[in-house]
């Protein structure tokens, strides 16, 4: 149908094209909102993971840095 619209051929069955138009793309546009919607979902799903990661390793890293800070300071009351 496109090479039909594009080339402008005189064989265009205006019923098909009423069809598509009416049926078909309310469908297709149907269809790419849900694609669209899943995908924006696997992403931001993504981001939170990398950003749950990237906190969790600062984090651990703090605490570690604590606990040997704390563990520094008990054996300097030792000496």
């Amino acid at each position: 149908m496109r090479n039909r619209l594009a080339h402008n051929y005189r064989e265009i069955d205006v019923s098909i094209l009423w069809g598509t138009l009416t049926d078909e793309l309310p469908r297709v546009r149907d269809r790419l909102e849900m694609d669209c919607q899943v995908a924006s979902a696997i992403v931001l799903a993504e981001r939170f993971e990398e950003e749950k990661s990237e906190w969790l390793l600062l984090h651990l890293a703090a605490t570690a840095g604590s606990a040997m800070a704390v563990g520094d300071e008990g054996s300097s009351h030792t000496h």
